[in-house]
Order: C-alpha cells, then sequence, then structure tokens
C-alpha cells in the first residue's frame, strides 16, 4: 500500500510476525549457542553513505520498512510513522503534493 510523507509518497509495509513474507530485508537473528534471549530482528538494506555502503538496523515488531521513489529504503518506528505518514488513495498521489 502506499502512503504520503508530505510532500513525498513512498512504499511502506509493516514488519508483523504473523504477516508473510516480512519486508524485503527482514531477517531473524538465531542464537541457538544460548537460547536464552527474546527474538531479535535486524533489517539488512538502504544504502550508506555514496550509495555504497549497506546498512544494518533493528527492526521491532510493528515498525515499517519505508521504500522512497529512488529505491532508498529504511526502517520507521511504528509510532514515527503513524505521525508521519498518511495512506494515499489511488490516482490522489500528486493531486495533493
Amino acid at each position: 500500500m502506499k502512503y504520503r510523507r508530505k510532500p513525498v509518497v513512498v512504499e511502506a509495509k509493516p514488519f508483523l510476525l504473523d504477516k508473510r513474507p516480512w519486508p524485503h530485508g527482514v531477517r531473524e537473528l538465531k542464537f541457538k549457542k544460548y537460547g536464552l534471549l527474546p527474538r531479535s530482528f535486524q533489517y539488512f538494506g538502504g544504502t550508506g553513505a555514496m550509495g555504497s555502503i549497506k546498512t544494518i538496523s533493528v527492526i521491532q515488531i510493528g515498525d515499517w520498512v519505508v521504500t522512497e521513489p529512488g529505491g532508498a529504503r529504511y526502517v520507521v518506528p511504528m509510532l514515527e510513522f503513524y505521525d508521519t505518514y498518511e495512506p494515499v488513495s489511488a490516482g490522489k498521489e500528486l493531486a495533493d503534493a
């Protein structure tokens, strides 16, 4: 589904355990040796300085992976997402920008 952060329209997908497939780049960390830690997840994607370095971020259940028009992806915490973005209806992407 598309969402708008004024004035930019982005693609966004929530990270929820029971909704597969997870957003591209989300992976679960496995602590098989100890098995005492709660489930942990990372997001691997985006680009760093000069577009050459991949980034790794912590992602929590309920956070969103946002894809900008140029293809850059990053994690937005759930509360920040709902404070900053709003759904975009089909055909209205540019009308209100």
